[in-house]
């Protein structure tokens, strides 16, 4: 349709010149006929795009004003986990809590995102998400991405395997359930036409609650959470990513429900288990992760430091220039020093006389702390 058009179009733009150089005065038809041809452009066909492999934000919103159900894929995750994705992530915040998002711009006409959805799912090796994470990772933690992903990285750590859970049965059996009455990706087909053939007739999409049970269930985790993060210290720096597993267990106790029963709109006790049992399990990928990549703190070097120090000088005194000169370079800075060892002493690791230091974080003798 388009090939004809452009076609009429050069042959009335050759007919109007003619015109023009023959008898300006008798241009008028040649020019209506042009100026018809041009109003009367055709459309050219929105291809629907279900896979996108590397795109930007832009190209993403774009995409999604097209077709509303996006899969941002890429298994070589490098070209997508850049200096420049901190930058990208705010619209994926934003698509993820399922807000509106309006797109001006500057070149074309503004467009409004609503009712879409997104699915990111990307591959890399460690090392690429390391240097990623060094690069972006306070900005993507501080404006909530980190708390979004669920996080993975096989064989870094052992969880979830020896762990005896009641949820784990629960799973298997779901998944197992699913994919006897069709296979998974039938399942992904119907769901991609239900949800155009609502959208094309402008329905409410379905929304689904929990049972009672669930929701006690549910609140019970979200309880268990809070005040393991008041009581544990430690925990309670990784609060801003704790308190998003509330909500990311009810979007996968929703998936789950309907893959056991698409006409559902109810999520059962046996769903919420099964995806507080998932949840845990990429959390505490996650947070090990996270743990791995935080850089350790003066006091911390210092205390590692003292330890090692103790087995080999088989003593817990210490004098601060001593420290001063042989302690880790980081440490060999007065003022940087002074605030680890006030640290240290208000976690009554050390205790300070004048210019000596004394380790008195551990009771045991240096032989036996060489030996743990």
């Amino acid at each position: 349709m388009m090939e004809m058009w452009t076609t009429d179009k050069k042959i009335l733009e050759r007919r109007y010149k003619k015109e023009i150089e023959r008898s300006p005065e008798n241009a008028a038809a040649a020019r209506a006929a042009l100026e018809k041809c041009i109003a009367n452009k055709p459309e050219p066909p929105v291809q629907q795009v279900l896979i996108v492999n590397d795109a930007t934000p832009e190209g993403i919103a774009l995409k999604l004003s097209q077709s509303p159900s996006l899969l941002l894929l890429s298994d070589e995750g490098g070209t997508i986990l850049d200096k420049r994705f901190e930058r990208k992530s705010a619209l994926y915040n934003t698509l993820w809590s399922g807000q509106p998002v309006n797109v001006e711009r500057a070149s074309r006409p503004g467009f409004r995102l609503n009712d879409v959805r997104l699915t990111i799912l990307i591959l890399t090796q460690p090392v690429i998400f390391n240097k990623f994470f060094t690069l972006t990772g306070d900005q993507i933690r501080g404006n909530g991405f980190l708390a979004r992903l669920l996080f993975c990285e096989p064989g870094a750590i052992k969880i979830m395997t020896t762990e005896p859970h009641t949820a784990t049965p629960v799973v298997t059996q779901q998944c197992a359930s699913c994919f006897r009455k069709k296979s998974f990706g039938s399942q992904i087909r119907d769901s991609l036409r239900a949800s155009r053939e609502r959208r094309a007739k402008s329905k409410e999409r379905i929304c689904m609650t929990l049972s009672n049970a669930a929701s006690r269930a549910l609140e019970r985790f979200h309880k268990e959470n809070m005040d393991t993060v008041r009581q544990n210290p430690h925990m309670g720096t990784f609060e801003d990513i704790i308190v998003r597993k509330r909500e990311q267990v009810v979007r996968i106790a929703a998936l789950l429900e309907l893959e056991k029963d698409p006409d559902s709109t109810v999520i059962t006790l046996e769903s919420t288990n099964s995806a507080i049992y998932l949840i845990e399990f990429y959390f505490k990928h996650l947070i090990y992760k996270l743990e791995s990549l935080r850089e350790i703190s003066p006091a911390e070097k210092l205390d590692k430091w003292l330890q090692k120090r103790i087995i080999t000088t088989a003593g817990y005194i210490f004098q601060k220039s001593y420290i001063l000169q042989y302690a880790p370079y980081t440490l060999r800075k007065k003022c940087v020093l002074d605030e680890a060892l006030d640290i240290l002493a208000e976690q009554r690791k050390i205790r300070i006389d004048d210019n000596l230091v004394v380790y008195i974080g551990n009771t045991i003798t240096p032989s036996e702390l060489a030996k743990n």
